[in-house]
């Protein structure tokens, strides 16, 4: 099992299907560990772990981002862009 550490904190890189979690979902992110749907090609994965990634250092810092889905799919784009 992957483990990356993000504040301080280890968080699990775990792959499954969505269908554990959500149907058609691409990733998940929990107060302990993401989940990525393991059916995703490789740059979907790192994509989608980038997504969560933001996900879990907004959450952990405790922002109040008032649209956190399409703010963070923004952010995680623009990373991709540098």
């Amino acid at each position: 099992m992957n483990t990356v550490k993000i504040g301080g904190n280890k968080i699990k890189l775990v792959y499954s299907s969505p269908n554990d979690w959500n149907v058609n979902g691409l990733g998940r992110c929990y107060v302990d560990k993401i989940v990525i749907n393991e059916e995703l090609n490789n740059d979907m994965k790192a994509n989608t772990f980038l997504h969560e990634l933001l996900h879990y250092i907004v959450d952990l810092n405790g922002l109040v981002i008032q649209d956190n889905e399409t703010e963070v799919s923004v952010l995680a784009m623009l990373y991709m862009l540098l």
